[in-house]
């Protein structure tokens, strides 16, 4: 099995290409906003509405982008991480979700408990790294879903501790734990965990120390 160095190998040119197309999203999202600012008085409903359909194409893109360096984060985390502990906010949360299980159609027969291998990483709020590229990861990739099962729950309550530690980061998101939500918080939690060129002079090296730093502890 190759080693977690290996993996950064494999993966550098990719997970650089990201960064740099996250980076020309950013610019292009602040070229578009000073533009609009410096024509605002005289600027025809039109241009407006063309302002912010634009805005709405570069925050799409900037979600999937960050989404997808989530996901290489999420695997590097999935095949090399050996944590096997959590913290007492963690054991907390497994009661909540035990607690409230019998509200769903499935799973309620299971004891729910964290997977340990993604409690590894510095503390975000009251939750490890590992555990918010986890959920933020499969938001994501599910975003169009309702909550099914124990494992979706636990997903919204890590975000909820998110938005609750970081409202100025995650803004306009209305985190109902119970009901649906459709909009995408990939490039929010890369804000949070300080790897978007707003936190970082190379959130690539951020991404790389933050990665090592949990799973060769």
């Amino acid at each position: 099995m190759e080693t977690l160095e290996d993996y950064f190998k494999n993966t550098d040119s990719a997970i650089r290409s990201l960064f740099n197309i996250l980076l020309e999203d950013e610019r292009r999202f602040v070229d578009n906003f000073v533009k609009l600012v410096s024509t605002i008085q005289t600027a025809l409903p039109e241009s407006i509405k063309d302002y912010k359909s634009q805005s709405n194409s570069m925050i799409f893109s900037k979600n999937v982008i960050a989404g997808s360096i989530l996901q290489i984060a999420y695997m590097a985390i999935k095949l090399y991480s050996k944590n096997e502990t959590k913290n007492s906010f963690l054991s907390e949360s497994e009661n909540f979700i035990n607690d409230n299980k019998l509200q769903y159609a499935v799973n309620r027969n299971k004891t729910f408990k964290f997977n340990t291998k993604f409690c590894a990483g510095r503390e975000i709020g009251n939750m490890p790294m590992g555990l918010v590229i986890y959920a933020a990861r499969n938001q994501f990739n599910h975003m169009d879903q309702r909550i099914m099962d124990l494992d979706d729950l636990a997903n919204k309550l890590i975000l909820d501790d998110l938005y609750k530690n970081f409202p100025q980061k995650i803004n306009d998101f209305d985190l109902n734990i119970y009901g649906d939500n459709t909009t995408l918080v990939s490039y929010s939690i890369l804000d949070v965990l300080g790897w978007t060129f707003r936190t970082s002079k190379n959130p690539y090296e951020s991404y790389k120390q933050d990665i090592n730093e949990a799973l060769l502890c």
